[in-house]
């Protein structure tokens, strides 16, 4: 059966994460929206895998000699002393806490206070939700610090280095009772080590210093041209081969309404642009009437010709259309953050693929070659899957030493899964290598990490095996009402990272890639 053709009939759950996907209603045309009230029960999430990102000075991943591990951490823990009765009745009282907002609010209360035996309640209950989150795993870590509980503290850091993380908890006051351990310089000097700089990738070109807050990329295969998409002016640019000019391409204009460009990707096989534009703070022209409208927009990639748009109406509640995704089928998807939906446009309409607003965010979908599988990222939960033809969704999972944590941009390539991690130190391009269902991350390997260019790589686009990407976008420089600092802005780099890069070495492995400890 055809997979973009195939109707569920019912709500299919996924345990472990509350993932509803639904997808026999059409949900958008070009000027309504249908009603879809599909809902998923609170989800205790099971963490999925990312790769560990390789510390600096490895040739190669499986030649690494680990220096020696301190006796310490081979011995057995200690058992815990006895909880105190007011803390078994805090932590079943934040037990059923779901809002972490509330929970960080109310450690942060606890550690003003300087309980830190209460606020460790509260961060491991967050931990509980947010099992990727290294920055929760380290603030859990420094809390345990000051009440100089060595074992705790050590298991966390240890954790955070195996995955990849590149703290420095020996720059931070917080740590210091539980210094001058052999344990403690093992640690931090694996942790310091991976934040050194990883892969042979390179800045392919920087494009002018200018208030246009490019923050999408796509490639012109006929005319042999990167194609940058404006947040600032709701225009696409045709970039010249060295990046020093942006050629005015497609332009905002009364007839396609164009506004800040946050997606973008070419169809090259049918020759159209397709892009999601939304009324944010940082468009020039904004209009009150025109904040948070979004829609999906296709163009003719030959002349830049506006053929159609797809808006999503306001009236249930704001819309982001804000990553989408082509298949090679021609099948297009948009991601909608604000309401976390997958819809896919069928004929004149988008039609709901997916929702749960127990997800954070819906980031970086992609699919596979044969259009079977659609993928997309959570920042904060890690990386989920639909089979489109048997309307079964699923985690993608891998060993517990990766993680999936603070996934941006996410691709498809022979096989593998090309992520795009900006939410922790060091930032890093992973490539994941999927088994044959699609289902399981059997191998991973850094392609570049902890680069200075790499300040905050976001999205991109594939081209001959290379991975171009947003190295430093400029959006933290833009305030809440989408104004420039302009003492600081800087001309975007376009980063190049090579997807085959040590491919031989891990093809065929089925463990995962181990953390390079440093050399004392």
């Amino acid at each position: 059966m055809n997979a973009s053709r195939h109707t569920i009939s019912i709500l299919v759950l996924l345990a472990g994460c509350g993932l509803a996907v639904q997808a026999s209603e059409p949900a958008v045309t070009a000027t309504t929206e249908a009603t879809a009230t599909t809902t998923a029960p609170t989800p205790t999430p099971t963490p999925a895998a990312a790769p560990a990102a390789a510390p600096a000075a490895a040739p190669a991943p499986e030649t690494a000699v680990k220096p020696e591990v301190p006796a310490a951490l081979k011995r057995g823990k200690t058992p815990p002393a006895p909880t105190p009765p007011e803390i078994i009745e805090l932590q079943s009282k934040l037990s059923s806490e779901r809002d972490v907002t509330r929970l960080l609010a109310t450690a942060a209360a606890f550690d003003a206070r300087g309980e830190y035996l209460e606020a460790t309640v509260a961060l491991e209950r967050v931990l509980q939700l947010r099992p990727m989150a290294g920055n929760i795993q380290y603030e859990l870590a420094a809390t345990y610090a000051q009440l100089d509980n060595k074992q705790r503290t050590y298991d966390l850091l240890l954790k955070l280095q195996t995955t990849g993380y590149a703290y420095d908890p020996a720059l931070d006051e917080r740590f210091k009772k539980v210094h001058g351990t052999q344990v403690w310089e093992y640690i931090v000097l694996n942790l310091q080590a991976n934040a050194k700089p990883f892969g042979e990738g390179k800045v392919a070109m920087s494009l002018p210093a200018e208030d246009i807050l490019i923050e999408s990329l796509a490639y012109d295969e006929k005319a042999g041209q990167l194609l940058a998409g404006s947040a600032r002016d709701g225009a696409v640019y045709r970039v010249s081969a060295d990046g020093s000019e942006l050629i005015h391409y497609i332009e905002a204009d009364g007839a396609n309404q164009l506004r800040s460009i946050v997606a973008m990707q070419a169809d090259n096989e049918r020759g159209h642009l397709w892009l999601t534009a939304t009324g944010l703070p940082h468009f020039k022209t904004i209009k009150d009437t025109d904040y948070g409208k979004t829609a999906l927009y296709q163009f003719e990639l030959a002349s830049g010709k506006f053929l159609k748009r797809y808006d999503m109406p306001t009236a249930n509640g704001p819309h982001l259309l804000d990553h989408i995704h082509v298949n090679r089928q021609g099948r297009v998807f948009a991601g909608d953050s604000a309401q976390r939906r997958i819809y896919q446009l069928d004929g004149e309409n988008l039609k709901l693929v997916m929702q749960n607003p127990n997800l954070t965010h819906v980031r970086g979908i992609t699919s596979s070659d044969d259009g079977r599988m659609l993928y997309f990222a959570d920042t904060e939960l890690g990386i989920f899957g639909i089979d489109l033809q048997l309307g079964k969704p699923f985690a993608v999972v891998g060993p517990s030493t990766l993680t999936l944590f603070g996934i941006d941009g996410m691709y498809y390539w022979k096989g593998h899964l090309i992520v795009v991690q900006n939410a922790f130190p060091p930032a890093r391009i992973m490539r994941l290598k999927l088994d044959p269902a699609g289902v399981k991350i059997v191998a991973s390997l850094p392609l570049d990490a902890g680069h200075p260019e790499l300040e905050a790589p976001t999205r991109g686009v594939i081209h001959h095996d290379k991975l171009y990407v947003i190295a430093n976008s400029q959006r933290p420089h833009y305030d809440r009402y989408g104004l420039p600092d302009k003492t600081r802005l800087e001309g975007v780099d376009i980063w190049q990272s090579d997807l085959k890069f040590a491919l031989d070495s891990v093809q065929n492995r089925t463990t995962e890639i181990p953390v390079t400890p440093a050399k004392r």
